[in-house]
């Protein structure tokens, strides 16, 4: 068992809202086991709203966690939150884990536009020259 925490100080909070997954990076992880992401937001004005999604690790490399994999989804917040738990849950007590990055991955649409409109200066970049 293991545990990672990121906190907001509290303000300003993490703002993850152009994201749509988390991308956790392990640069070991021995044996395999579970890993818990746990997200705590802030209700504007409640109490504090909390979500978690679970996936498998089965050794070094990259780990995608989808923030619609989140529970209690409707009630977070990823562009409010106030801290980030990352537990590793191991059946084996001689498990080993480095945990080298945690980032956010942008929505799929944001990637997408942005390498339309590289391939489009490209294209014009191009043309241009062939009319010289």
């Amino acid at each position: 068992y293991g545990e990672f925490v990121m906190e907001s100080d509290p303000n300003p909070s993490f703002d993850f809202s152009s994201g749509d997954a988390f991308q956790l990076d392990f640069s070991a992880a021995s044996p395999s086991g579970e890993v818990w992401v746990l997200v705590q937001t802030d209700s504007h004005g409640g109490g504090p709203n909390e979500g978690y999604a679970m996936t498998q690790i089965s050794g070094p490399g990259l780990v995608l966690v989808p923030f619609s994999s989140f529970t209690n989804l409707q009630e977070l917040d990823f562009g409010d939150v106030d801290s980030i738990r990352v537990r590793l849950h191991a059946e084996d007590a001689s498990t080993v884990y480095s945990l080298a990055s945690i980032e956010v991955v942008p929505e799929p649409s944001a990637a997408l536009l942005l390498g339309v409109g590289i391939v489009g200066l490209v294209l014009v970049r191009q043309h241009s020259r062939w009319r010289h």
